[in-house]
């Protein structure tokens, strides 16, 4: 897309606006990346004109990713007499913060604290868990989770209803209590609800659609600066603009995505697997090779939700990842003029693309 609008004349976020017309989304999310990466102001209308050694640009990808959420990993809410809460299920947590959302959507149903709810995960007494292959499938596992939730209070409303000579439909929690809606002196404390339960009270969530979704988009601004004289390539700054539906937890959203991106910094300038052609077996000689951005790499990230909450909660952690190498490049590009086609951009690869481009007659493309 980049190389075709260069070809053209044409500034390459316009170019994509002109193909992606009747796209509100794509375009909402690039009038958001390109005011915080400064587009019209940093874009350079002919790459590598600029004096000096050091030359820098910015650049742009876009991205789609599909996944979403299953009925595979039923949920267990489970509520003992002496008003402790148990939330189980087969899921995993691979960094994504499942306990914490677990715990903060059925502590939210229960009127509870997010620290009064047990969570186990990962368990396989706990039925079989969803595959979390995507860094944030957390998100795409809390409509199972949030019904889970749902379920038990009803339960609850449904034992502790003829207490309070109400129905279960009136009663509601506050302040630590269950009370009925049109008389608030008529009240149970949680300990006291809990206490008519029984031994083994257990609630199981279920598989509701529309609660989640599927499918999200992207798009990633990058500005570099390149050392021409050594080929050294810097990320200055790197600008992502991600829709994940109905965000649960911003906290754990926000570092999903700033994960995601780092790793893709690392793939678009450092990291390099060697495979045997063969059987695709590791070949590099030792982790040294293989290299992964530390602090002094990492750039300032400027994370931009495009929040769609009536579409239900999808994952996050993936989609991230995908953009920046495009990106990187697109920016290489913008700064001086060489268009590369491999990745990791490393030092090496920069000059003898540069070197290369220079003996093109087409290289003016």
């Amino acid at each position: 897309m980049d190389a075709l609008a260069y070809k053209l004349g044409l500034d390459p976020l316009e170019f994509r606006r002109k193909h992606l017309a009747g796209d509100e989304k794509r375009l909402r999310q690039f009038a958001m990346g390109a005011k915080a990466i400064e587009w019209d102001k940093k874009w350079q209308k002919n790459p590598g004109a600029q004096p000096g050694l050091k030359k820098r640009g910015v650049g742009m990808a876009i991205h789609q990713w599909g996944g979403g959420g299953n009925p595979s990993t039923p949920v267990t809410v489970k509520i003992h007499p002496d008003g402790s809460v148990e939330a189980m299920t087969g899921s995993q947590d691979l960094g994504t913060g499942t306990r914490t959302v677990v715990a903060m959507v059925v502590a939210e149903e229960l009127g509870l604290k997010t620290t009064d709810v047990s969570v186990k995960i990962g368990r396989r007494s706990l039925r079989q868990g969803g595959r979390q292959r995507r860094l944030g499938d957390v998100s795409l596992d809390c409509a199972r989770r949030e019904n889970g939730g749902l379920q038990a209070r009803l339960a609850l409303f449904e034992r502790v209803a003829p207490s309070l000579n109400a129905k279960p439909d009136e009663l509601i929690f506050s302040g630590g209590n269950i009370v009925v809606k049109s008389d608030a002196k008529r009240a149970l404390s949680w300990k006291a609800a809990t206490g008519k339960l029984g031994m083994n009270p257990i609630a199981q969530g279920q598989w509701i659609p529309g609660l989640s979704s599927s499918g999200v988009a992207g798009c990633g601004f990058a500005e570099v600066e390149v050392d021409i004289e050594t080929g050294k390539v810097r990320v200055l700054k790197y600008v992502a603009v991600q829709d994940s539906g109905l965000v649960i937890n911003r906290t754990t959203w926000e570092s999903q995505m700033n994960g995601g991106i780092i790793q893709a910094l690392g793939y678009a300038l450092l990291e390099e697997r060697h495979l045997d052609p063969n059987d695709a077996g590791f070949l590099n000689a030792n982790l040294l090779d293989y290299k992964v951005p530390m602090a002094k790499e990492i750039p300032e990230i400027v994370v931009l939700l495009d929040h769609e909450p009536e579409r239900g909660v999808i994952g996050i952690g993936e989609p991230p990842i995908i953009a920046p190498g495009g990106a990187v490049a697109n920016a290489v590009f913008n700064a001086t003029g060489v268009r590369m086609k491999q990745l990791p951009i490393t030092p090496d690869r920069f000059l003898n693309a540069m070197r290369g481009q220079s003996k093109s007659p087409s290289s003016a493309s």
